[in-house]
């Protein structure tokens, strides 16, 4: 994985207490601004990283962020991609305004964006915009005070709340505040700060999100379906398992849709799963035919002490490798795709039936008999699984490779 990066600065309000961050673009760890290619692709950087490599309500701790928007993204408001809540879209002063750039800022605003002026310094350009922001980000060292003072109810005319930036020094600060400014950002209070992240590379974040959309229980059935539908490879890979003389049916499947009503929603969600992770995959065939003994030895456990859900079981011994599989940390994998906490405490802290089936298949796995136990069941019937799940993995992982 590489690392990626942001910065951050904060926004106080008149009680210095913390009211957001601007977002800013850095392409390395000592970037500045100065050295972004363009506006658009600074942009979409700062969008997609603050969602989807640093979660942006962690990154702004749960406050505001302002992210600079070009042109180009309030004449097609459809590219801007961030939540609504809580996030100020800042409009800079270069922005050249014409209608579409004011019908893309009514669209943003409908949807539930707030706006803001960036580095506004009574620039004409900018008029057509004044009623539509919520937030005037005043450029102050690019003002005299007497200009500031002249103007400032013409400012507050406008109903907009009022942010002073650049803000250096404890003289101003005290002088801005008297004046009536709501909010402050400058580096009298802070410097940007640039925090890093480990990026998962794209096809790999892809790979997650389909995995993490067929272990949510939200997922209606039919979408499901139409997830697995969608990818051909996919498709044909759960239907050739689906008629695999392994499951014994006498007449031949023939849709997933019937595959899934047979074989149960959730034994295909995984054999899914392992088909995703195979085919994305250019780790050894060793380490799948150990995914697959152990999430089938957790499934016999559950089943030879008479538990509920067996397939659930086999769903925990499964993800349990994950972290192998995809490089990551397992608890970080396991988040992302929110499976439910009873199956993350069961992989991560061997807790619940789930988690004591797991460490009695790796303790078999790992030929530590002494270590293998999982309730009463007796030595020789251990033994009896180990051999059954192990004859398993060796003829399915001829389906998956």
């Amino acid at each position: 994985m590489t690392e990626v990066f942001i910065g951050r600065q904060p926004i106080l309000d008149r009680e210095r207490r913390l009211f957001g961050y601007e977002l800013l673009f850095r392409g390395q760890a000592q970037d500045t601004q100065a050295h972004f290619i363009d506006g658009d692709a600074a942009t979409s950087q700062v969008m997609w990283n603050a969602v989807n490599e640093f979660g942006l309500d962690k990154l702004v701790d749960g406050r505001n962020a302002f992210v600079n928007i070009t042109e180009n993204f309030m004449r097609q408001p459809k590219l801007v991609v961030l939540p609504t809540r809580k996030t100020f879209l800042e409009i800079l002063e270069s922005t050249k305004v014409d209608d579409r750039v004011v019908l893309g800022c009514r669209e943003l605003k409908r949807r539930g964006y707030s706006l803001a002026l960036d580095d506004y310094h009574f620039q004409p350009n900018l008029a057509p915009l004044i009623e539509l922001v919520d937030l005037i980000k005043v450029d102050v060292p690019k003002l005299t005070e007497e200009t500031l003072e002249l103007r400032f109810g013409d400012l507050q005319k406008t109903g907009a709340k009022l942010l002073a930036e650049k803000v250096e020094t404890p003289e101003q600060y005290a002088y801005l505040s008297e004046l009536g400014f709501d909010y402050f950002q400058g580096y009298y209070f802070a410097k940007p700060n640039t925090l890093s992240a480990k990026k998962i590379e794209s096809n790999r974040a892809i790979l997650i999100q389909l995995i993490s959309k067929l272990h949510n229980t939200q997922t209606e059935l039919r979408e499901l379906i139409e997830i697995i539908n969608r990818d051909v490879a996919l498709s044909v890979g759960v239907m050739r398992y689906a008629n695999s003389p392994a499951n014994g049916f006498v007449r031949k499947i023939g849709s997933v849709q019937q595959a899934v009503v047979l074989l149960g929603r959730i034994t295909i969600r995984n054999w899914a799963t392992l088909l995703l992770l195979i085919r994305e995959n250019t780790k050894p065939n060793e380490l799948f035919r150990l995914t697959l003994y152990r999430a089938r030895c957790c499934e016999l456990l559950a089943k030879a002490a008479n538990h509920d859900q067996a397939d659930t079981f086999f769903t925990v011994g499964l993800l349990a490798s994950l972290d192998a599989i995809l490089d990551m940390p397992i608890a970080d994998v396991l988040t992302q795709i929110g499976i439910e906490p009873g199956m993350q405490l069961a992989i991560i802290e061997g807790k619940g039936l789930r988690g004591k089936a797991l460490e009695c298949a790796m303790a078999m796995s790992m030929n530590q008999p002494d270590q293998a136990q999982f309730g009463s069941l007796p030595s020789t019937q251990l033994l009896e699984i180990h051999n059954q799940a192990r004859a398993w993995a060796d003829e399915s992982i001829a389906l998956l490779v």
